[in-house]
């Protein structure tokens, strides 16, 4: 038996669907397809439209947020160097120039040669042992840690020569310091210490030999010194008060 299909519709209807025929659309709905596309095309570039201004606008908002955080980071450094201007405002000035980096003034400690003639260096040229044609690394300084004053004494720069110093402190003694070159026991006079060697010390007579030793050289910088500086405590001075380990201290208390 041969099965029937049965269609309902129209006469136009059943030739469309029989052929395969595309409808003849009116002129209006034409007009309303046409109509319908250009508004969905729209719709479509609005909002590629909207997505763009939105990347541009994340993208602005991007920029700005860099911007505040890159004027932060340059407030929070001019801060920085202000407060390190501020440190050195606060550091004591010397009315010298270094006569190695020739800055003026000198800031901080100001050591001056005592060998050679208005030669000073700040304390950077200092440690690196700047050296001339007429100053050398194993002359003798004056350390100056605050301007025009020496061991506690106020005093000019044409007071602080070898010389000089060696007749204003002929009487100092330091008794219980022993010369490392010579051996004299309780330094007469002037005293100076090594800056390189520990613990070095000479008197004024071995320092113009220039006397070396095993540990010691000529090229080693040295430091004047005075009792006024370091203070020198005799060792029958030193008395104990109570018994050691009376106190409190370090004791164990067992809990309750």
């Amino acid at each position: 038996m041969i099965s029937q299909a049965f269609y309902l519709g129209t006469k136009q209807e059943c030739e469309m669907l029989l052929y395969n025929v595309t409808p003849q659309l009116s002129a209006s709905s034409r007009a309303s397809r046409l109509a319908n596309n250009n508004d969905e095309t729209l719709h479509m570039r609005s909002s590629a439209k909207s997505k763009k201004q939105s990347d541009s606008d994340e993208e602005t908002n991007s920029n700005a947020t860099k911007e505040a955080v890159l004027i932060k980071l340059l407030q929070l450094l001019v801060e920085a160097t202000n407060n390190n201007d501020d440190d050195t405002d606060n550091e004591e000035t010397h009315q010298v120039k270094c006569d190695a980096c020739e800055s003026f003034p000198i800031r901080g400690d100001r050591y001056k040669c005592l060998q050679c003639d208005d030669y000073d260096l700040c304390a950077g040229c200092f440690e690196r042992r700047r050296e001339s044609k007429q100053h050398k690394n194993g002359h003798v300084f004056a350390h100056f840690r605050l301007p025009n004053e020496l061991f506690g004494r106020t005093v000019t720069s044409d007071d602080v020569t070898f010389e000089k110093l060696q007749e204003f402190y002929a009487k100092d003694v330091h008794k219980s310091t022993t010369c490392d070159g010579c051996g004299q026991v309780g330094i007469t006079g002037l005293r100076c210490k090594c800056d390189t060697c520990p613990n070095y010390d000479l008197c004024e007579k071995c320092v113009l030999t220039g006397i070396t030793s095993k540990t010691h050289q000529t090229v080693h910088s040295l430091v004047l010194t005075s009792n006024q500086v370091i203070t020198q405590i005799p060792f029958d001075d030193i008395e104990l008060g109570e018994e050691l380990g009376s106190g409190a201290f370090g004791s164990v208390h067992k809990a309750r």
